[in-house]
């Protein structure tokens, strides 16, 4: 690698979530990964000769490209939408829009990764609903690459639980494994997502993770989203058995699967989250034990703040808190419970990761910029949590990079500033001249981030 030509980037600072830290840095790449990172100037001989191209960033902040640990990309053409405050009317609404917009899924597709892209996000975990979908995102791997996993969505619940999720593992079973990324250490992998405990069966759960067992496949799920899922899963009631029988989907094999019984989706899927690297969506509403389940499984969290907040789940002002006693879940505070807010702090404390994503544009607020981006759920959650300094703000970066790897079982490394990782990074411009840390600044400015992507330039010699 050291005997090829490199291409040395100046920044004002670069800074990864491990050890990196430095101010008027350089980067050297050569073959689409990074060789070299240290102060400008200070670039080792035996490399400065293979030197043949230099660009300087002045005014930016470097740090490894962002992940986005949950996000649906073939959404991306709905837009923002406005939440009314019911979640039943929103979701009918949704699909409603869902038809009159409809477009090719490539092309919704693409828009996501493009603006995903724009917004400084190098790695994603996308939630495919349809394998159309899954192939989208592959084909635009050499021209407009986002690595990271494709979870193909899977449904099946009672009497459909078996023959839905046959045809399923079929399908998936027809897609590419891995697609390659060009400069990056694993590229596009395939992986599983259950939808929910409210449309998927445990039968289909237990099949996706015997296959992922077999086959490696990265396994997801939406988990403890609401308080309308925590009642189906409690008691079979609720705004999801109204889906069910609206969608006629409905039958009474679904109360000898689990639903009915009292548990908590946690302790509903709890035999499956022992059985396999789960990286699950949202966990708004979760108990001091559920936390503790979460940890002795190795269960990852993948947290989208603006969208939770959205619909009132969490946050400060929040409608709901996380409380759940005897088979109830229960609004106002109680001993264990966060106030309202998202417990993601306890459970990085307890050692569970927790990693941001985006969850879809339609929740993002309509005036943002970069409404694909992870910059703009790091400064939400500073803000709004009232994080101050350099602490809070590289715990942030961690968990918008290193931890969103982690929850794909991807290598954390490619989202380090390490010779050998990918040359994927994330730019947006801070003050150089001001004394206080360039990552806080990031975190209070409102500049955008910008990627800057080097894996896949090649220079001739």
């Amino acid at each position: 690698m050291k005997s090829q030509p490199i291409t040395l980037i100046h920044c004002a600072a670069v800074q990864d979530a491990a050890n990196i830290n430095i101010r008027n840095a350089s980067i050297a790449i050569s073959s689409g990964r990074i060789v070299w990172v240290g102060p400008r100037g200070q670039l080792p001989e035996d490399l400065a000769q293979y030197v043949v191209n230099e660009q300087s960033y002045d005014d930016l902040l470097v740090t490894p490209a962002h992940v986005n640990a949950h996000v649906h990309l073939d959404l991306t053409h709905v837009g923002p939408q406005p939440f009314s405050g019911c979640f039943g009317d929103w979701l009918r609404g949704i699909r409603r829009i869902r038809t009159e917009k409809a477009i090719p899924v490539k092309e919704a597709v693409a828009q996501g990764v493009r603006l995903s892209r724009d917004a400084g996000v190098g790695y994603a975990a996308d939630i495919a609903g349809t394998v159309e979908a899954i192939e989208a995102r592959r084909e635009l791997a050499e021209l407009m690459p986002l690595a990271g996993v494709s979870y193909m969505e899977w449904f099946g619940i009672g009497e459909m639980a078996e023959p839905r999720g046959e045809v399923q593992e079929q399908k998936l079973r027809e897609v590419p494994y891995e697609t390659s990324v060009s400069g990056h250490t694993r590229g596009i992998v395939a992986g599983i997502q259950p939808h929910a405990p409210y449309s998927t069966g445990r039968q289909v759960y237990m099949r996706a993770a015997k296959l992922s067992r077999q086959r490696a496949y990265r396994l997801s799920t939406h988990m403890a989203e609401s308080m309308e899922e925590l009642e189906f899963v409690a008691k079979g009631s609720g705004l999801f058995r109204q889906f069910l029988d609206e969608m006629e989907m409905w039958d009474e094999s679904i109360l000898e699967q689990g639903i009915g019984e009292g548990l908590h989706p946690v302790e509903f899927l709890e035999r499956q989250l022992q059985r396999g690297r789960w990286l699950l969506a949202h966990c708004n509403f979760l108990a001091d034990k559920h936390i503790e389940i979460l940890a002795e499984t190795g269960t990852s969290v993948a947290y989208c703040p603006i969208a939770s907040d959205y619909f009132g789940h969490t946050g400060q002002g929040g409608k709901h808190a996380a409380v759940w006693e005897n088979g109830e879940c229960k609004d106002g505070g109680t001993e264990g419970d966060s106030g309202g807010r998202h417990r993601y702090r306890e459970m990085l404390a307890r050692g569970v990761n927790v990693a941001l994503g985006v969850d879809s544009v339609i929740c993002q607020p309509e005036d943002e910029g970069q409404a694909m981006g992870i910059l703009p759920q790091m400064r939400y959650l500073y803000e709004r949590d009232e994080m101050y300094g350099e602490e809070d703000a590289g715990l942030l970066l961690r968990m918008a990079t290193v931890n969103g790897m982690l929850g794909m079982d991807m290598p954390e490394e490619d989202v380090l500033l390490l010779e050998g990782s990918p040359a994927v990074f994330c730019g947006v411009v801070f003050n150089p001249e001001e004394g206080t840390d360039p990552l806080v600044q990031v975190m209070e400015n409102h500049e955008p981030a910008r990627l800057l992507d080097f894996s896949m330039v090649q220079i001739p010699e």
